[in-house]
This record gives C-alpha cells, sequence and structure tokens, in this order.
C-alpha cells in the first residue's frame, strides 16, 4: 500500500530526516569545506599504496553504492568482510564492522595502514603529501600548516581527519521523500541473545538494493538469500539441543517477499551511483 499524505506527515513529525550535520568533536576539520575538498582528492589517491595502485576508492566506488560488489572487500589482498557503503557515516558513533574504531578519522587511518588493505605508512603518506602534484596546497588550505615542517605521523593524523570530512558528506536522500510508494509491513518478534551485544555494529540498510552481496563475509548474492537464510537458521536452531542460541524468526514466504520488498524502498534516488561534482581548483599561491 501506498502512505496518504497524513500518513506522510505523521512519520516526517518523527524527523527531521536526516538529521543536522553535527561537528565531529574530535576532528578539528570536521565540516571544513578546504578539508572536505582535499579528503576527496585523498579518497583517490593510489599513492599511499606499496604499488602505487590502490586508494579508498577501490573498495568503496560511487558507481557501486560505495560498495565493490565483491563477497569480501579486496584491497592489497581479500579481508575478512564485505564492505560496508559509506553513506550517512556522519550519523554513526562506532565503526567498522565490529565498532572498533570510536571516530571516523580513526577508522580511516585504520585501512591506511592495514597490509592487506592499502598498505601504507607514516613515512610514505608523509612523502606523497610533501611531493604529489596539488596535495600539499590542500594541506596546507585544510590545515593552515605546511606538511613540509610537520612530523610523518602528524601529517597522516591529518590525512586520517580530511578522509573523514569527506566521508561525512556522503548521505543519502531525505527518507520521507522515498517512502511515497513504499510497501507496508508487519514483522514479527525477533528473540535477541544479551550475549551477542557488542560482537556487531549492525550496518544501515539505507541503499541496500544496490550493495550485494549482503551479511559481513558476503555469502548471501541478494536479499531475498539474505533473509531466507535467516528464516531458514531460526528454524534450524529451534530443533537444535541449546535453547540458549535461539534466534526465532518466523517468516512464511509471502513475509519474506514483502520484507525484500520493503528494503528496496530504502533506495535513495542516488544510491546506485553517488553523482560527484567537479573539484575546485586548490587555493594555490
Amino acid at each position: 500500500m501506498r502512505f496518504d499524505a497524513d500518513e506522510l506527515a505523521r512519520i516526517v513529525r518523527h524527523g527531521p530526516w536526516p538529521p543536522p550535520f553535527e561537528r565531529d568533536a574530535t576532528n578539528r576539520v570536521s565540516g571544513n569545506p578546504a578539508a572536505i575538498a582535499f579528503g576527496r582528492q585523498l579518497f583517490f589517491e593510489p599513492r599511499f599504496s606499496p604499488g602505487g595502485y590502490i586508494s579508498c576508492v577501490a573498495c568503496h566506488q560511487p558507481d557501486r553504492g560505495s560498495t565493490d560488489n565483491l563477497p569480501r572487500a579486496r584491497g592489497l589482498a581479500p579481508v575478512d568482510r564485505n564492505a560496508i557503503a559509506l553513506q550517512n557515516l556522519g550519523l554513526q558513533r562506532r565503526f567498522g564492522w565490529a565498532g572498533s574504531s570510536d571516530s571516523l578519522w580513526m577508522a580511516s587511518l585504520r585501512l591506511i595502514l592495514d597490509e592487506r588493505e592499502i598498505g601504507g605508512n607514516a613515512a610514505k603518506v608523509a612523502r606523497v603529501i610533501h611531493t604529489g602534484d596539488g596535495v600539499a596546497c590542500r594541506y596546507r588550505a585544510a590545515f593552515g600548516a605546511d606538511p613540509a615542517r610537520q612530523n610523518a605521523e602528524a601529517v597522516l593524523v591529518n590525512v586520517g581527519k580530511a578522509l573523514a570530512a569527506y566521508q561525512e558528506t556522503l548521505v543519502t536522500g531525505r527518507y520521507s521523500d522515498d517512502m511515497a510508494g513504499s510497501t507496508a509491513l508487519a514483522t514479527r518478534a525477533v528473540r535477541r541473545d544479551l550475549r551477542d551485544r557488542g560482537k556487531w555494529r549492525t550496518p544501515s540498510l539505507r541503499n541496500v538494493g544496490v550493495t550485494a552481496p549482503y551479511l559481513h563475509n558476503g555469502v548471501a548474492a541478494s536479499l531475498h538469500d539474505g533473509v531466507r537464510r535467516y528464516a531458514r537458521w531460526g528454524e534450524k536452531r529451534q530443533s537444535g539441543d541449546d535453547e540458549r542460541d535461539l534466534r526465532r524468526v518466523d517468516l512464511a514466504d509471502g513475509d519474506i517477499e514483502d520484507l525484500v520488498a520493503f528494503l528496496h524502498t530504502l533506495t535513495d534516488a542516488d544510491g546506485a551511483r553517488r553523482p560527484l561534482a567537479p573539484l575546485e581548483a586548490a587555493p594555490c599561491d
């Protein structure tokens, strides 16, 4: 069914959607236009990697919903988990599949330094910033400092903060605008085990319809496979001996189809491909 004007008005009153932007108190360039422009350039910068060909965009591609459509993300080597979409990260407080980083800039640094992902290090990052075409200029505009006069660790941290400033700008469209054709769906109760709290940070479902495959290891090729997998798994656990681990998900075939249809309505207008505006020239002397 479609929501009528009165129903949409009641939904919107729970907003605003999206919530107003709040600067990251741990990142002094959060919301800074010069840092955002610098971070965007760094997002596509491959020279931090040993071979000079792996950048953030390798796993977070704008034309694939900011994912890579692989079961497990691959930088210099395959990693353990599926690439998480980047939209609306500014609304999060923990980052990564396990929520292991409490700031977006720290999560960005982890990916630069991970030997399976970008595989960089502070010295190499600082060298690229010192010598790369136009990069030092954007660094000075963002941080008001000459990277050649800072140590490598300070430059690395600032690179992470610029990347975070850019990623905060990757937001989806207004959910209320996208809901007009949504299917109404009532779901049943799910039992949760308190011992599972903190094991996983559940990613946002916004744009989930265009970021296949699914689950942390990409084992579900489609949304239908992912939902169906949990319905079957719940049934299997009910027949086992260990009732403590039971998660009851009672979904008939029609429920599964309805849930998948609803999940597809969470795709915003640019969910499949996020357009990139031309990058303005750096304010170099």
